[in-house]
């Protein structure tokens, strides 16, 4: 529950008041503060955004980090104090240098999809690129991605890109100009899609987490090329939606100019 009281006098003001409003009871002078209920102990207290009052926030805050356990290392050993709050996951670090170091010391053993040569790659490449633990080489992750008619998957890719995507591109997420990348909505090496019906410009932040999010779901299906009308309906939905914010916001700019 949440209410306005004056700080003055205490009176309650019925609904939100007007900005900067005065309490005007008996003369009092007083402004509305907003309160609202502690979800913890129920007791009303003046609130910034918070939804629980200073009291309960500082004995939870004690009674979650407050305990420490010990956990032992898992590049060096080393055996260390963390809060048990923290101490979640499978593996613990002593300190960053260690975290790193154990991510360069961890390889595994894969097969290449393309020419099935046995290889190796850092787990951690794995886990932050979709094609470094499929491929040996460039070579073959580009030529498991052959468009028919070019050479390469690059050069093919390229070229739509330049007839395409040449003018003005803004992400169809948040509507940035900068750092665009065009994104296939079903990756490549499922469909071998290069048209514009499956492309989509992205930045490079959103890039990345759409491909998280969607990859599982796509890779679900027996045929990949079967998610595409569920993905392309919310990206294409999104992306109509970002393009009416932009031409709201460009009408409104042009009408202050021509209104100076």
């Amino acid at each position: 529950m949440e209410k306005w009281v004056c700080t003055r006098c205490g009176r309650e003001h019925q609904g939100k008041p007007v900005k900067n409003e005065i309490c005007n009871a008996d003369g009092c002078k007083g402004r509305f503060k907003y309160n609202r209920t502690c979800k913890i102990c129920g007791e009303w207290f003046p609130a910034h955004g918070e939804t629980v009052c200073p009291p309960c926030a500082e004995r939870g805050y004690k009674r979650s980090h407050g305990q420490s356990v010990t956990v032992e290392c898992a590049f060096c050993g080393r055996e260390f104090q963390r809060p048990r709050a923290n101490a979640r996951g499978e593996k613990q670090f002593c300190d960053q240098m260690c975290r790193r170091m154990y991510e360069r010391s961890v390889w595994i053993e894969r097969t290449c999809r393309e020419c099935g040569k046995h290889f190796k790659v850092r787990e951690s490449a794995i886990r932050s690129s979709n094609a470094t633990g499929h491929y040996c080489s460039r070579f073959c992750y580009e030529r498991s991605m052959h468009v028919e008619g070019s050479r390469t998957y690059k050069g093919g890719f390229e070229r739509v890109k330049r007839e395409h995507f040449s003018g003005l591109k803004f992400c169809a997420i948040c509507g940035t100009t900068k750092n665009i990348h065009i994104h296939h909505i079903i990756p490549f090496r499922f469909t071998q899609d290069n048209g514009l019906d499956n492309l989509i410009p992205l930045c490079g932040s959103h890039h990345t987490k759409v491909e998280k999010i969607w990859l599982p779901f796509i890779e679900g299906f027996e045929n990949p090329a079967d998610a595409k009308p569920y993905v392309a309906n919310v990206l294409r939905s999104r992306q109509r939606a970002t393009a009416a914010v932009l031409m709201d916001v460009m009408e409104r700019v042009k009408a202050k100019r021509s209104g100076r």
